[in-house]
C-alpha cells in the first residue's frame, strides 16, 4: 500500500468538499445580491452555509472519496 496516496486523498477529497460548499455559497450570495440589487444579508448567507455543511458533508464526503480510492 502507498500510504503517501491515501493521505494525499483523504486530504484532497476533504478540501474538494469544503470547496464546492463554498462555492455554492457563494452562489448563494450572488443570487441574492442580485435580487436584492445591493449587499446581501450575511446572515442568510451564513445560515445557507451552516445548512449545507451539516446537510451535505458527508454525502459528498463520501462520493468524491470513493472514486479517489
Amino acid at each position: 500500500m502507498r500510504w503517501s496516496r491515501i493521505i494525499v486523498a483523504g486530504i484532497g477529497s476533504t478540501l474538494a468538499v469544503f470547496l464546492l460548499i463554498t462555492l455554492a455559497a457563494t452562489g448563494y450570495a450572488f443570487k441574492l445580491a442580485f435580487e436584492v440589487r445591493g449587499a446581501p444579508d450575511q446572515a442568510r448567507i451564513g445560515q445557507f452555509a451552516a445548512q449545507l455543511g451539516r446537510s451535505y458533508w458527508w454525502v459528498l464526503q463520501i462520493l468524491l472519496t470513493v472514486p479517489a480510492a
